[in-house]
């Protein structure tokens, strides 16, 4: 552990802010450019192995190619008696999670603008190829005028592959964990990070977590993630905008296919240009299908079946029988 009032190059230690599996954060000073600064000590024990050193800095590169207002800049990377530290910019302000703590719900308009400024930024890195893989409150910070920043961009891959959470639990603080993190599945895209970033939508919106905060079990709530529906948040906190519950549904669906794409069509649908994935276009033949109503409602010799099926929303179709099948693509 470092001591405040000890110098890291020309970084004064000011004081200890947090621990993780990849080391000690710490607030510090810029003695040369009086600035504020964040001082990341990586812990010794990761520097015995060569290639975690230079994946580690691999990583520390791409961060430092990120520049975005909403993204923790990196300064400099520095090494000290076989010690490295990460010197970052100091995002000053409450986490998103101190936020909602003190506040509960955050009113539409205000969780609006938030998550609007992680879309960016988010964005941004996805169009460089990189997923930042726990996204949730702890790791968003929100400043003086409710300016964001998202912290720790690259570090959760380096976790994963390093094995340094604790036993029994998966990079990404649970309860954020998209369906496929869950699965372990190796191909995450950009669509993970959505996913994340709605449950914390649902979570600013709420002023809880959608999933049964009652149980101690990881796996009760991984089994929630990939299987059970997110609840409507107006179940906890009734004024929110059908257009932000619409959009909330279609980040956290379940099928990745069935969620928007990329941050922009997200930004675009909070502007109410809502645009859903496409549907599947389904054939099947009913032997003896039930008619929805037995005279169409244009043509006695019609008949309509009731479909369901889930997209992000769960959508009712009234669709048409054709020749003994029933046709998605046949309008009501």
């Amino acid at each position: 552990m470092l001591v405040p009032g000890s110098m890291i190059s020309n970084y004064r230690v000011e004081a200890l802010i947090g621990k993780g599996g990849m080391g000690e954060v710490y607030k510090g000073f810029d003695t040369a450019l009086n600035r504020p600064v964040a001082i990341k000590a990586l812990n010794p024990e990761l520097t015995t192995d060569a290639d975690f050193v230079q994946r580690f800095r691999n990583e520390a590169k791409i961060q430092a190619s990120l520049n975005h207002p909403n993204i923790v800049s990196l300064y400099t990377l520095s090494e000290e008696f076989g010690t490295f530290y990460m010197i970052l910019e100091y995002a000053s302000g409450d986490t998103l999670r101190e936020l909602i703590a003190r506040i509960g719900p955050i009113p539409e308009k205000r969780a609006l603008n938030i998550l609007s400024q992680v879309l960016s930024a988010l964005s941004l890195a996805h169009s460089h190829g990189i997923i930042h893989r726990d996204i949730k409150p702890t790791n968003i910070v929100v400043g003086a005028n409710d300016h964001v920043k998202i912290l720790d961009f690259g570090i959760a891959r380096l976790i994963g592959d390093k094995g340094l959470t604790k036993t029994g639990q998966n990079v990404g603080t649970v309860y954020y964990m998209s369906p496929e993190q869950v699965r372990a599945e190796k191909d995450l895209d950009g669509r993970s990070d959505i996913f994340s970033l709605g449950v914390t939508f649902f979570e600013m919106l709420a002023g809880r977590v959608p999933y049964n905060v009652e149980t101690a079990s990881d796996y009760a709530i991984m089994d929630e993630i990939v299987k059970e529906p997110v609840p409507d948040p107006r179940k906890y906190y009734e004024f929110i905008s059908d257009n932000s519950v619409r959009v909330l549904r279609t980040m956290v669906a379940k099928d990745r296919e069935q969620r928007f794409g990329s941050c922009d069509e997200v930004l675009q649908a909070l502007q109410g240009d809502f645009r859903l994935p496409e549907p599947q276009v389904f054939e099947a033949h009913l032997a003896a299908p039930q008619p929805y109503s037995a005279a169409g409602p244009d043509n006695d010799d019609d008949l309509f079946v009731r479909v369901s099926y889930d997209d992000g929303l769960t959508w009712t179709n009234v669709v048409k029988l054709v020749d003994g099948y029933w046709n998605a693509d046949v309008p009501f």
